[in-house]
């Protein structure tokens, strides 16, 4: 397997696993704002909750143009609109906020 497609695989793993604690927040979210009596409590989670929707969804369209990509032999440099411009390499992009 190309190192390219190496990167690739073991970025989708990570993201998978981001997927799924974004997925786990986003269950704790709801249950929290449905809690609280507090309405300004109870909107900073709904707000908190809208924001990991959006996470998720960037997941998503990540994962979508990897998988769609990863047979291809072709630069990382072809991603770059995918990642922040301060990395030092692909591969470690998931520390940061997607």
């Amino acid at each position: 397997m190309s190192t390219h497609n190496t990167h690739i695989n073991e970025t989708i793993h990570l993201l998978s696993d981001t997927y799924s604690a974004e997925k786990q927040l986003t269950r704790a979210l709801a249950k929290l704002a449905r809690a609280t009596s507090n309405e300004k409590l109870s909107q900073a989670f709904h707000a908190h909750l809208e924001e990991t929707h959006g996470q998720i969804e960037r997941i998503d369209q990540i994962v979508c143009v990897l998988s769609e990509h990863k047979t291809l032999s072709v630069s990382w440099s072809h991603y770059q609109f995918l990642l922040p411009n301060n990395l030092p390499q692909p591969g470690y992009y998931l520390a940061v906020d997607l």
